[in-house]
């Protein structure tokens, strides 16, 4: 089963609290600053407070969603 089969490319989901739609690029700014929160990642699989990390991590996604 193939990502785009089953979600559009432009879903975005939306609501006065989330905002979910797929990463790119752009977002990375904004992920870094929350990766520095120790607490937030803490059993997540990646090290994201390290910008490589980061940056494959969100081609990785990119890669899953097209």
């Amino acid at each position: 089963m193939q990502y785009q089969n089953v979600f559009p490319q432009n879903l975005v989901l939306e609501s006065d609290r989330v905002l979910l739609r797929n990463l790119s690029a752009a977002d990375e700014p904004a992920l870094s600053e929350l990766a520095r929160d120790p607490e937030l990642f803490t059993w997540f699989n990646r090290h994201l407070q390290i910008r490589e990390e980061l940056q494959a991590w969100i081609r990785e996604a990119a890669t899953h969603q097209s």
